[in-house]
């Protein structure tokens, strides 16, 4: 018998960044469907955002005689749609086995099976695990049970349901350079493309070392960082913008920066090869600081990079140290936006509000540092109020001091959960304090106008009854 070689896999990505029109390269389903291309499978991939008709799609695939259905999501909105095609799946093929991965499905893996929206769940970085699991189900008979416990344990980064409990199998990172260059083809990205927005993601590195407490990084991603070699970089790029001629490719790595001298080395690379395409990354201002120490910022202009997002959270270095755990200086979220600007790099700088035990006085100084920083000529800044995403460290703090039961928070409540302001029972937030809090970013927005986005009212909080 023939084993089956088609499998589905499905991006529910929904953007709540007050921007209509951004459109998000869907990443997790492109590497798993590139790395199972390469090894001879034949990935179908479906995304909500461009595929008006998802349904009508699946329901199609779902005829053929596939290996799997696959979806990722990250923790939020993008949730709705994945239970909407699970809920599709389980009705027109019970027998096909679901895949659910991505990180929402790493911090909250067991109410996923609990429930029973998935079969297998894989936790971190996907490839090691979705190949060697779509050889198991490829080789079985179709509809047969799962595969034996025994050779699943051998899948990396698994987590399955087993009699009374859950088995989690071992860990393993991933060599990016091990792996095919991403095959954008599987998605055309000209799809993507808006009015206002032509923009291609890439990432050139996983995980991110360090520790922040409210951050999902660290679960996911264990902070191992595990980067592409420069070269791997500048190839990529070229290739991109031979192909599609986006009008900014997003280095969407956790943290571009967190080894400096690769960010030397890629922009030496990139200006030898003569590139023109502007590049925008994500950087921690510490990384910024040492970068400054290594070479002149308009080394990084002049290679590509236009424009660095800088998750900032806070001006007081009080919620820094002891609530954030991240390790940095508000000094260094100073030096590093004042260096980017004086070389003409833009900076788009995030801010959190509403964290447990943010006092007045801290909130104070966050809206200081955001109105110093807001008379840099190319500031531009993002606020959001505080969300404990699940299995992170300040999650696993407030649940220690709270009365809920964890396994009473069900896997569509987190639908509602985004950093603009939405429901979340261990921390729903104070709403004085975020009127508060808009009302020292409305006379922000007043004095600096375009330079700020935040959410616009404080918004229902208390979960649906």
């Amino acid at each position: 018998m023939l084993e089956r070689r088609k499998l589905v896999l499905l991006s529910t990505i929904a953007v709540v960044d007050r921007n209509d029109e951004a459109l998000w390269t869907p990443l997790g389903i492109l590497a798993l469907g590139t790395a199972l291309a390469d090894v001879g499978f034949e990935p179908v991939l479906i995304d909500t955002q461009v595929d008006a008709d998802w349904e009508q799609r699946l329901r199609s695939a779902l005829r053929d005689d596939l290996v799997l259905f696959g979806v990722s999501t990250l923790t939020g909105p993008s949730i709705e749609g994945a239970l909407d095609a699970i809920a599709i799946v389980r009705e027109v093929r019970p027998d096909l086995p679901v895949v659910w991965g991505g990180y929402h499905a790493s911090l909250a893996k067991e109410a996923i099976l609990r429930e029973g929206w998935a079969d297998y769940v894989v936790r971190g970085v996907g490839e090691p695990a979705i190949i060697p699991l779509a050889r198991l189900l490829a080789a079985a008979p179709a509809g047969a049970s799962r595969p034996d416990m025994s050779d699943l344990r051998r899948v990396p980064n698994l987590t399955v349901r087993h009699e009374d409990g859950f088995v989690d199998t071992h860990t393993v990172a991933q060599n990016l350079d091990d792996l095919p260059p991403m095959d954008y083809s599987l998605i055309d990205p000209i799809r993507y493309y808006t009015p206002g927005r032509r923009n291609i993601s890439y990432i050139s590195s996983y995980s991110c070392p360090w520790r922040c407490s409210y951050c999902a990084e660290p679960m996911h991603t264990i902070r191992k960082w595990r980067p592409q070699g420069p070269q791997r970089v500048l190839d990529a790029v070229h290739q991109i913008r031979t192909a599609y001629r986006p009008d900014f490719i997003d280095l969407v790595d956790p943290n571009f920066s967190s080894s400096p001298p690769r960010v030397v080395q890629i922009a030496q690379l990139l200006t030898a090869a003569g590139n023109d395409q502007p590049l925008a990354c994500n950087m921690r201002a510490t990384d910024v600081v040492r970068l400054t120490e290594m070479t002149d910022l308009r080394v990084l202009r002049d290679a590509g990079f236009a424009r660095v997002f800088l998750g900032l959270e806070s001006g007081s270095q009080a919620m820094l140290n002891s609530v954030l755990k991240k390790d940095s200086q508000v000094e260094h979220a100073r030096i590093a936006c004042r260096k980017l600007d004086e070389a003409g790099i833009e900076q788009f700088s995030s801010f959190i509000h509403d964290f447990p035990g943010e006092t007045d006085e801290d909130n104070e100084q966050t809206a200081e540092l955001a109105r110093e920083l807001g008379e840099l000529q190319h500031n531009k800044q993002f606020h959001h109020f505080f969300i404990p995403f699940p299995a992170t460290d300040l999650y696993n703090q407030l649940l220690a001091r709270s009365e809920i039961d964890p396994s009473k928070l069900r896997v569509r409540d987190w639908a509602r959960a985004n950093t603009y302001g939405g429901w979340q029972a261990l921390w729903p937030g104070r709403r004085d304090f975020r009127e508060r809090v808009l009302h020292r970013l409305e006379a922000l927005r007043a004095e600096f106008p375009e330079k700020f986005s935040y959410p616009q009212t404080v918004p229902e909080m208390q979960p649906e009854t």
